[in-house]
């Protein structure tokens, strides 16, 4: 896959800074999910925003906007295209580049399903399909490279987050039991 992505022009951060005329980004974020916005969609969104942000201050980007919506998406592209669709326009009004968290959270592949074959693999087709939504002039950039397995990068998702949680202040994870709730008390 990575030889695939480089070929329809998705890189890592600094290759696609490197790529665009301006150096400025827009930001994409995708959630998915069953059912009616929820607050977990919400933070699901706001984890992707910091997580993107971050990494592109880091290359010396700037933000210009922020793409995304809290409705169910199925990520796609016969489906959810305006969100990708509303990006990509600006993207090219401002000479910016994309930047999403990682190629999921980007789009799914048209074999993809979330019970049956959630580790589809991306097909020339697909990147053609998304290239036609948006145009190869637009760079895009992942904060999680491309030559990720998909079958890693649950994992690299999970310690991103563990990571943002620990620079805010927060130790996520389960709670560690404190000393009064292990001391028996009626014994």
């Amino acid at each position: 896959m990575p030889i695939l992505a480089e070929n329809y022009g998705i890189f890592n951060i600094p290759g696609a800074i490197e790529r665009s005329a301006t150096g400025d980004g827009i930001i994409y974020c995708r959630a998915s999910g069953g059912g009616p916005s929820t607050p977990a969609r919400t933070n699901l969104l706001i984890g992707q925003k910091a997580i993107c942000k971050a990494a592109m201050e880091e290359g010396g980007s700037r933000v210009l906007w922020t793409v995304g919506r809290r409705k169910q998406q199925c990520g796609r592209l016969e489906t959810d295209q305006d969100t990708l669709k509303l990006a990509g326009r600006l993207a090219m009004e401002h000479g910016a580049w994309l930047c999403c968290r990682d190629i999921e959270r980007l789009f799914h592949p048209a074999e993809y399903h979330h019970k049956t074959n959630c580790f589809a693999p991306y097909t020339e087709q697909d990147f053609e399909q998304l290239r036609k939504i948006v145009p190869l002039e637009i760079p895009i950039g992942l904060v999680i490279p491309p030559e990720t397995p998909l079958e890693q990068l649950h994992g690299t998702v999970i310690r991103l987050g563990q990571h943002r949680g620990k620079l805010e202040g927060r130790f996520p994870g389960r709670p560690r039991k404190g000393s009064w709730q292990q001391m028996d008390l009626f014994g």
